[in-house]
């Protein structure tokens, strides 16, 4: 039921976000118009969605860290909460469910039809589909066993925190050049240098220790091998190490935006943009 709501939920923010706020409101151009950009609003309407449904995330489950007892414990038990907890953790799980599906189903399906039965799909789509095939498995699992909840939710967590920035990294791009909505030099440093050293700091150091606590609690431990069967839990070590490598190639990329900021070899900035 929640599922449900929550993809008809961001159908209607997507919507509000693409026709009303940056079309009419905004001006920017209707899908279609720019040759060269022909999904520029939609694709953009799709990141700002994004950001809604990461920090409504980022929010509901920091409280539910902060509400728990047993943070430290990946493996620990659904039973160990009190009941308003467990139905937060559920809500939760079916929030981020239900902006998968929608996501799926809009900005990938939508876009890529070619009339009947017929999709155009990329390499990235492939990527994309497992990445949120895992995660719904993932989550499903934590539910079925009424176990390692904890674990899914700290994953979760730190791949939200840098998706508002991110999302909006990859609208900045979109727009560059366009004489309606392209954002200014001081706005897209704004969001490059919090972007890098975020997203740098969570993949590159605190992501791969926390993935190594996770491994160690949910295969080396009594309470991880008595609660989440090694069915489960040896696919979900592989599921999360494949997001953690599949973030190399962006973790590059951010490096070398990063460098842009620093001081080069005079002791001056590379970029030294206009805030």
């Amino acid at each position: 039921g929640f599922m449900l709501m929550s993809v008809v939920f961001f159908l209607i923010v997507k919507t509000i976000i693409h026709y009303v706020i940056l079309e009419r409101i905004l001006g920017w151009p209707a899908d279609g118009t720019l040759p060269d950009k022909p999904t520029v609003t939609w694709d953009a309407a799709a990141c700002f969605t994004g950001c809604v449904h990461s920090i409504n995330l980022v929010f509901a489950i920091g409280t539910l860290f902060w509400c728990s007892d047993c943070f430290h414990r990946p493996s620990c038990a659904i039973r160990d909460h009190p009941q308003w907890w467990q139905d937060m953790n559920a809500a939760v799980m079916q929030f981020c469910t239900g902006y998968m599906v929608y996501d799926t189903l809009c900005n990938v399906l939508a876009v890529r039809w070619q009339g009947g039965l017929d999709f155009a799909f990329t390499a990235d789509d492939y990527m994309f589909f497992g990445h949120h095939l895992a995660t719904i498995f993932y989550m499903t699992g934590t539910r079925a066993l009424h176990a390692g909840h904890m674990s899914a939710l700290v994953l979760m967590f730190a791949g939200e925190l840098t998706n508002p920035f991110l999302n909006t990294y990859l609208v900045s791009g979109y727009v560059k050049d366009l004489d309606c909505c392209a954002f200014r030099d001081s706005t897209v440093a704004a969001i490059e240098i919090p972007l890098a050293v975020l997203f740098l700091s969570l993949r590159v150091f605190i992501g791969p220790f926390l993935c190594l606590y996770i491994s160690y609690d949910l295969l080396f431990t009594k309470q991880g091998l008595s609660l989440i069967p090694l069915t489960h839990s040896i696919p979900w070590n592989l599921m999360m190490w494949g997001v953690v490598f599949g973030a190399v190639p962006w973790i590059f990329h951010l490096w070398e935006v990063l460098q842009k900021y620093l001081p080069n070899n005079d002791g001056e900035m590379a970029v030294v943009p206009e805030l």
